[in-house]
């Protein structure tokens, strides 16, 4: 594997090297997530007799109860049956078992020359590593399986969830839900889910403000953490990027890996899979210092390398709370991987930079001065020019003329009585009208006009 160029790390460097190891361990080192699945989902399985027991629901909201609780009490039992459904379909088509036995033979012959150091092949004349050649042949296989049997493939996962439905609704989990405390039903569990994220969301952001933590995060892990999450079947490589929500880089120091190959055959298992994580060479002979010894002193000077440290040792996390700015995960109830909240020290820290944000720095004290100065000369102009300006008169109060309605003028009392006259006379006049022809003759009748028929009858 390519070495990450890291910088120098208190004495040591993070080189990604691993050493050179046989087939045989290399196979168990792959095998193992497989065979933790494996035995999960067989430990999780219910009794067949109790599998098999039907009853019909009374009334609807029963039946939902009974699929929101079965789906997941039984969820062991419905990945094996899905399991045996996939065998038979391979086993009764041709098609598929064909394609089968051309993929375990293409994985075979890739891996015998994939771990070949002269194997250098190119795409476009970019070299590949070993990392990116594995990567390669995985994307190869998924489209190869998505093209010849996807269609059969969705077939059978969309039959096996019909069934595990209709299975569900009709067992009455033979009375075994009042096992199930609160926290491990479907719904309460995803909530507590959750409610975890954001709050190593929260814890995350804290770190990255305050220490300036960034990706890909560094996660020192001892040899407690690995072997429990060995029993835990917990994959680190797998949760811990999920749960720093970033990239993440495993780290071990050599007195760790060390301290795991003297331990024994019983922790063999945390030895290869220690084996596997980048290796900081901390520059400790054999039993110079203990491996709690070793990851203290890569927290010496308050953390400068940002290790987020990964221990189930008591002793040694009240030694990484004493440090400011050292994370601390841990495995809750030995399986669940959690952030613990930021230590006393990490917040006394974070308070004082904040403090000092806040307060007032050195280049500021020295423009003081000028500054007051400046502000007691403004004052003093703005004084002066409200003593010498002038009030502004204003005159006497009138409504706005252009509001108000024009006086009439009154005109003298003989000039009256002729406006009077003249409209009198101006009312009297009538417009001139005439009839129409009656009958067609010649004769025409004038009507009289209004003023005549006016002067007649006065």
């Amino acid at each position: 594997m390519e070495s990450t160029g890291s910088p120098q790390l208190n004495g040591g460097q993070l080189d990604g090297e691993k050493e050179a190891g046989n087939k045989l361990e290399e196979i168990k080192a792959m095998a193992i997530p497989m065979i933790r699945r494996l035995t999960g989902t067989v430990s999780i399985m219910k009794p067949w007799k109790e599998f098999f027991t039907f009853t019909r629901p009374r009334s609807s909201g029963e039946m939902s109860q009974r699929i929101s609780k079965n789906l997941f009490y039984y969820q062991g039992n419905y990945g094996v049956c899905a399991v045996v459904l996939l065998l038979l379909w391979v086993l009764t088509t041709p098609s598929a078992l064909f394609l089968c036995l051309l993929l375990v033979a293409s994985w075979v012959a890739f891996l015998n020359k994939n771990s070949d150091p002269n194997w250098n092949p190119q795409i476009g004349g970019v070299p590949l590593n070993r990392t990116q050649r594995m990567l390669a042949m995985t994307v190869v296989s998924g489209a190869l399986v998505l093209v010849l049997a996807g269609g059969l493939i969705v077939t059978v996962l969309c039959l096996s969830g019909i069934l595990a439905v209709a299975h569900a609704t009709f067992n009455s989990g033979a009375g075994k839900f009042e096992e199930l405390a609160e926290e491990d039903l479907p719904l309460n569990a995803f909530k507590m889910k959750i409610r975890r994220q954001k709050s190593h969301r929260k814890v995350m952001r804290f770190y990255q403000t305050a220490f300036g933590f960034q990706e890909p995060y560094r996660a020192l892990i001892d040899g407690t953490f690995i072997d429990a999450a060995l029993k835990s079947k917990v994959h680190i490589k797998e949760q811990l990027p999920k749960l720093l929500g970033g990239r993440t880089t495993p780290v071990v120091t050599e007195c760790v890996y060390q301290e795991l190959r003297d331990l024994g055959a019983d922790f063999s298992g945390s030895a290869i899979i220690a084996r596997g994580y980048y290796r900081l060479k901390c520059g400790h002979t054999k039993g110079e210092c203990s491996a709690a010894d070793c990851i203290t002193k890569q927290l010496a000077s308050n953390n400068p390398k940002q290790y987020l440290v990964c221990t189930q040792d008591k002793a040694l996390r009240e030694r990484v709370r004493r440090v400011p700015g050292a994370g601390l995960i841990i495995l809750h109830g030995g399986q669940v991987p959690i952030i613990e909240q930021p230590s006393e020290a990490s917040m006394r820290v974070a308070a004082k930079q904040e403090n000092e944000k806040q307060a007032v720095q050195s280049w500021e004290k020295s423009k003081l001065p000028i500054l007051r100065q400046e502000e007691a000369k403004a004052e003093a102009m703005a004084g002066d020019a409200r003593e010498t300006s002038k009030k502004k008169r204003r005159g006497p109060r009138a409504p706005n003329p252009l509001s108000c309605k024009k006086r009439k003028v009154q005109a003298p009392a003989g000039e009256e009585d002729n406006t009077q006259e003249q409209t009198t006379t101006t009312k009297q006049k009538r417009t001139r009208s005439r009839r129409r022809r009656q009958g067609g003759g010649d004769d025409k009748q004038e009507a009289p006009s209004a003023a005549t028929a006016d002067a007649a009858e006065s």
